[in-house]
Protein backbone atom coordinates (compact mmCIF):
# COMPACT_ATOMS: atom_id res chain seq x y z
CA UNK A 1 0.00 0.00 0.00
CA UNK A 2 1.46 3.57 -0.99
CA UNK A 3 1.34 6.65 1.48
CA UNK A 4 -1.11 8.98 0.30
CA UNK A 5 -0.97 11.51 2.65
CA UNK A 6 1.98 14.76 3.31
CA UNK A 7 3.05 14.49 7.05
CA UNK A 8 4.10 17.90 6.75
CA UNK A 9 3.84 21.22 9.34
CA UNK A 10 0.32 21.21 8.05
CA UNK A 11 -0.58 17.72 9.07
CA UNK A 12 1.36 18.46 12.60
CA UNK A 13 -0.83 21.55 13.22
CA UNK A 14 -3.91 19.75 12.82
CA UNK A 15 -3.12 18.76 16.76
CA UNK A 16 -3.30 22.74 17.36
CA UNK A 17 -7.29 23.16 18.06
CA UNK A 18 -7.25 19.75 19.83
CA UNK A 19 -7.04 19.29 23.49
CA UNK A 20 -3.26 18.14 23.50
CA UNK A 21 -2.16 19.96 27.01
CA UNK A 22 -5.41 17.36 28.55
CA UNK A 23 -3.84 14.74 26.40
CA UNK A 24 -0.46 14.63 27.29
CA UNK A 25 -1.23 14.56 30.75
CA UNK A 26 -3.50 11.37 30.48
CA UNK A 27 -0.82 9.62 28.74
CA UNK A 28 1.62 10.48 30.62
CA UNK A 29 -0.38 9.30 33.58
CA UNK A 30 -0.47 6.26 32.55
CA UNK A 31 2.86 6.29 31.46
CA UNK A 32 4.48 6.58 35.20
CA UNK A 33 1.84 4.60 36.80
CA UNK A 34 3.41 1.74 35.28
CA UNK A 35 7.17 2.94 35.02
CA UNK A 36 7.89 5.53 37.26
CA UNK A 37 10.32 7.15 34.74
CA UNK A 38 12.90 9.28 37.05
CA UNK A 39 13.94 12.75 35.98
CA UNK A 40 16.53 13.08 33.01
CA UNK A 41 14.89 9.58 31.87
CA UNK A 42 15.27 9.46 27.98
CA UNK A 43 11.84 9.62 26.27
CA UNK A 44 11.69 9.59 22.06
CA UNK A 45 8.38 10.18 20.41
CA UNK A 46 8.16 8.97 17.28
CA UNK A 47 5.39 10.89 15.01
CA UNK A 48 5.46 13.79 17.90
CA UNK A 49 3.41 16.12 15.70
CA UNK A 50 3.46 19.85 17.06
CA UNK A 51 5.58 18.39 20.22
CA UNK A 52 2.75 18.49 23.11
CA UNK A 53 3.35 15.12 24.66
CA UNK A 54 7.20 15.90 24.26
CA UNK A 55 7.33 19.72 26.07
CA UNK A 56 4.79 17.77 28.53
CA UNK A 57 7.65 15.57 29.51
CA UNK A 58 10.07 18.02 29.39
CA UNK A 59 8.02 19.90 32.26
CA UNK A 60 8.14 16.69 34.38
CA UNK A 61 12.12 16.42 34.05
CA UNK A 62 12.46 14.37 31.36
CA UNK A 63 15.32 14.79 28.47
CA UNK A 64 13.27 14.73 25.70
CA UNK A 65 14.21 13.91 21.72
CA UNK A 66 11.57 13.58 18.24
CA UNK A 67 11.46 12.60 15.28
CA UNK A 68 8.93 13.44 12.79
CA UNK A 69 8.23 13.80 8.95
CA UNK A 70 8.07 17.63 9.07
CA UNK A 71 10.81 20.07 9.26
CA UNK A 72 8.92 22.58 10.96
CA UNK A 73 10.54 23.68 14.81
CA UNK A 74 8.43 22.97 17.47
CA UNK A 75 10.93 23.36 19.79
CA UNK A 76 11.67 19.69 20.24
CA UNK A 77 15.57 18.51 19.74
CA UNK A 78 15.46 16.48 17.02
CA UNK A 79 17.32 13.16 16.30
CA UNK A 80 17.03 10.43 13.08
CA UNK A 81 16.36 6.73 13.16
CA UNK A 82 19.96 6.15 13.03
CA UNK A 83 20.72 7.54 16.53
CA UNK A 84 23.10 5.75 19.03
CA UNK A 85 21.04 7.19 21.53
CA UNK A 86 19.53 4.43 24.47
CA UNK A 87 16.53 6.44 25.50
CA UNK A 88 14.31 5.07 28.71
CA UNK A 89 11.08 4.76 26.34
CA UNK A 90 10.18 5.12 23.21
CA UNK A 91 6.48 6.44 22.59
CA UNK A 92 4.53 5.70 18.81
CA UNK A 93 1.10 7.77 19.64
CA UNK A 94 -1.07 7.18 16.58
CA UNK A 95 2.11 6.96 14.47
CA UNK A 96 3.00 3.18 14.23
CA UNK A 97 0.50 2.58 11.84
CA UNK A 98 1.99 5.02 9.34
CA UNK A 99 5.06 3.57 8.41
CA UNK A 100 5.45 1.93 5.41
CA UNK A 101 8.56 -0.09 6.35
CA UNK A 102 9.42 -0.83 10.19
CA UNK A 103 12.78 -2.16 9.39
CA UNK A 104 14.16 1.48 10.28
CA UNK A 105 13.02 1.04 13.78
CA UNK A 106 14.39 -1.95 14.80
CA UNK A 107 17.75 -0.43 15.02
CA UNK A 108 16.83 1.98 17.79
CA UNK A 109 17.52 1.19 21.15
CA UNK A 110 15.53 1.37 24.33
CA UNK A 111 14.21 -0.07 27.48
CA UNK A 112 10.60 0.89 26.98
CA UNK A 113 8.18 1.29 24.21
CA UNK A 114 4.63 2.58 24.59
CA UNK A 115 2.15 2.45 21.47
CA UNK A 116 -1.06 3.67 20.94
CA UNK A 117 -3.07 2.68 18.29
CA UNK A 118 -6.70 2.34 16.70
CA UNK A 119 -8.00 -0.43 18.21
CA UNK A 120 -9.56 -2.61 15.23
CA UNK A 121 -12.83 -4.28 15.54
CA UNK A 122 -13.13 -8.35 14.80
CA UNK A 123 -15.62 -7.07 11.55
CA UNK A 124 -12.66 -4.89 10.31
CA UNK A 125 -12.03 -7.36 6.93
CA UNK A 126 -15.85 -7.60 6.28
CA UNK A 127 -17.42 -4.08 6.94
CA UNK A 128 -13.83 -1.95 6.67
CA UNK A 129 -15.99 1.07 5.56
CA UNK A 130 -18.12 1.22 8.71
CA UNK A 131 -14.59 2.31 11.06
CA UNK A 132 -13.92 5.80 11.17
CA UNK A 133 -10.17 4.69 11.46
CA UNK A 134 -9.87 2.95 8.05
CA UNK A 135 -7.86 5.26 6.41
CA UNK A 136 -6.29 3.80 3.57
CA UNK A 137 -3.08 5.76 2.44
CA UNK A 138 -2.44 6.91 6.08
CA UNK A 139 -3.44 4.24 8.05
CA UNK A 140 -0.87 1.12 6.33
CA UNK A 141 -1.06 -1.50 9.38
CA UNK A 142 -4.13 -2.29 11.47
CA UNK A 143 -2.57 -4.19 14.51
CA UNK A 144 -4.53 -6.46 16.46
CA UNK A 145 -3.74 -6.93 20.39
CA UNK A 146 -1.84 -10.18 19.05
CA UNK A 147 0.00 -8.77 16.28
CA UNK A 148 1.50 -5.75 17.87
CA UNK A 149 2.32 -8.23 20.55
CA UNK A 150 4.24 -10.20 17.94
CA UNK A 151 5.69 -6.99 16.37
CA UNK A 152 7.31 -6.21 19.93
CA UNK A 153 8.71 -9.30 20.82
CA UNK A 154 10.31 -9.46 17.41
CA UNK A 155 11.92 -6.54 18.15
CA UNK A 156 12.92 -7.87 21.48
CA UNK A 157 10.17 -6.44 23.76
CA UNK A 158 8.98 -9.65 25.02
CA UNK A 159 7.14 -8.04 28.30
CA UNK A 160 3.76 -6.44 28.14
CA UNK A 161 3.67 -4.47 30.93
CA UNK A 162 0.49 -2.91 31.02
CA UNK A 163 -2.87 -2.28 28.30
CA UNK A 164 -5.66 -0.41 28.48
CA UNK A 165 -7.61 2.56 26.63
CA UNK A 166 -7.14 5.56 28.55
CA UNK A 167 -7.36 7.74 25.90
CA UNK A 168 -10.70 6.92 25.48
CA UNK A 169 -11.38 9.29 28.46
CA UNK A 170 -10.56 12.30 26.24
CA UNK A 171 -11.09 10.75 22.75
CA UNK A 172 -14.33 8.82 23.66
CA UNK A 173 -15.88 5.15 22.92
CA UNK A 174 -16.84 4.31 19.36
CA UNK A 175 -20.42 3.50 18.71
CA UNK A 176 -21.12 1.47 15.80
CA UNK A 177 -24.97 -0.36 15.23
CA UNK A 178 -25.81 0.99 18.83
CA UNK A 179 -22.69 -1.39 19.78
CA UNK A 180 -19.68 0.69 22.29
CA UNK A 181 -16.15 -0.42 21.17
CA UNK A 182 -12.93 0.83 22.47
CA UNK A 183 -11.80 3.17 20.25
CA UNK A 184 -7.56 3.63 21.44
CA UNK A 185 -5.71 0.86 22.91
CA UNK A 186 -2.43 1.76 24.28
CA UNK A 187 -0.13 -0.84 25.86
CA UNK A 188 3.46 -0.71 27.51
CA UNK A 189 6.51 -3.48 26.18
CA UNK A 190 9.21 -3.47 27.82
CA UNK A 191 13.32 -5.41 27.45
CA UNK A 192 13.63 -8.12 29.85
Amino acid sequence: MNVTVSYDANYAHQYDSRPVREMSEVRWNFIQSCLSLPKGSRVLDIGYGNGAFLKHARAEGMDIYGIDLHDEDFGIPVVDLETNIHFDLICFFDSLEHFPNFHPLLNLRASNVIVSIPSTPAWLLSSPNRWRHYKPGEHLHYFSRRSLDRFMRDWGFNAKLTEGYPEDALRGKLTIDEQILDNIYTAIYSRP
